[in-house]
């Protein structure tokens, strides 16, 4: 691998062999990202050590919303020499009927199954005339070249109707024979997280959802298996303050903000109540959470974000490893601006105002021995990804078994 001539924290790192961004797709030419909600939510997966397909959303103009939010096409690229030549297509177009909020792999085996988020717009749309990416049903295609074709794969998702339908962030994780993916809906006047099961890949059924902890909801789900019992499954959420746009604007400014934890014994069935856990900074945007392949937890989270009315304070997007075994996900971390921001006070007491412009997606190649993905705030819509070049040192479950 080729070092970096840039050094921390000027450059996203997870380990000493992980190279520079690689640009997929830049929305270049005729083909231009919507300002406000360009091309996001990558996922990435590795097929062998070098084919890589990588799949986002990118953002679908709406002729009655002037800012459609969390909704438009999939877009996909993939590429047969370990990311250093890409392919584009649509894996999933916008029509006039439905768009797509999310995409998320799943490997079994020759195998590679996009689960998709699909939006009906009517069904979207409220009395205003605004589209927000909701509800979301679960939908998927599948391809056995590599990437190369795409076909509808049918499911059966027996989740009750919500206002959120069914909303997929997280990687798929083969556990004692089952396959889980960690989702959450709307329950009981607020937002709930758990997984869906399946043997089949075709039938899918929901265990129960945990409780959420005091005052909060939780959404954006991970499930890794518990470093210290292979019978625990640890799920990690990321956690929202409630309240008037004025209200989360005053919270989110001048208090820390962490994710939530809980556990099954179970492969999903039960759970324990999520508990808010200070070892794991969340700021009001998704939470990546794996294991590496040396067992390590690994979460990637974002120092502040949140639903600003007023100028965005910086927002820097962090790495943090942990060694430790404990299933109840608390990890040792390292923080990529130098400060703790659970160490007293909030990043959000300290803002410096600054926005950031569409920026392409990208990847970037790595020998290293952990992955990880970035979020970022609403403001910025940058998509960026950290597979390695050998499958064997991506997060666990991210191939499937």
């Amino acid at each position: 691998m080729i070092p970096s001539d840039r050094s921390w924290p000027d450059i996203d790192v997870v380990g000493a062999a992980v190279r520079d961004p690689v640009t997929v797709y830049g929305g270049t030419g005729s083909v231009r990202e919507l300002a406000h909600e360009g091309n996001r939510v990558p996922d990435v997966a590795a097929l062998d050590a070098r084919r890589l397909v990588v799949a986002w959303r990118a953002g679908a103009a709406d002729p009655v919303d002037p800012t459609p939010t969390d909704q438009g096409a999939i877009t996909y690229a993939r590429s047969g020499d370990g990311g250093r030549t890409w392919t584009t297509g649509t894996l999933a177009a916008d029509t006039s009927t439905h768009r797509y909020h999310y995409a998320v792999f799943l490997k079994d085996g020759d195998a590679l199954l996009a689960l998709l988020g699909r939006i009906t717009i009517a069904a979207d749309r409220d009395a205003a005339g605004n589209v927000d990416g909701f509800p979301v049903t679960m939908v998927a295609r599948r391809s056995t070249d590599g990437g190369r074709t795409w076909a509808d794969h049918p499911l059966s998702v027996a989740v009750p109707p919500n206002s959120r339908g069914v909303v997929v962030a997280g990687k798929p994780l083969r556990h004692e024979g089952v396959w889980l993916v960690p989702y959450w809906q709307a329950a009981g006047g607020t937002t709930r997280a758990g997984v869906l099961r399946s043997a089949d890949l075709v039938t899918w059924t929901p265990g129960a959802l945990a409780d959420n902890p005091p005052g909060l909801s939780v959404e954006e789900p991970q499930v890794v298996v518990a470093q210290d019992d292979p019978r625990t499954l640890l799920m990690i959420a990321r956690t929202l303050h409630g309240g008037t746009a004025a209200d989360k604007d005053a919270h989110y400014r001048t208090h820390a903000a962490y994710a939530a934890t809980a556990t099954s014994t179970d492969g999903g069935l039960t759970w324990s109540a999520f508990a808010v856990d200070p070892e794991l900074p969340n700021y009001y945007v998704k939470t990546f959470f794996a294991k590496d392949s040396l067992g390590r937890y690994l979460t990637v989270y974002n120092t502040l974000a949140g639903p600003f009315t007023g100028p965005r304070p910086r927002s820097p997007t962090s790495i943090a490893r942990s060694s430790t075994t404990r299933s109840d996900g608390r990890a040792h971390r390292g923080v990529r601006d130098g400060s703790s921001p659970t160490a007293g006070g909030s990043p959000g007491a300290r803002p410096a105002a600054g926005t950031s412009t569409p920026r392409p997606t990208s990847t970037s190649r790595a020998g290293s021995s952990s992955s990880g993905s970035t979020t970022r705030s609403r403001s910025s819509s940058p998509a960026s990804i950290w597979p390695t070049s050998s499958p064997g040192s991506l997060p666990a479950g991210a191939d499937g078994p």
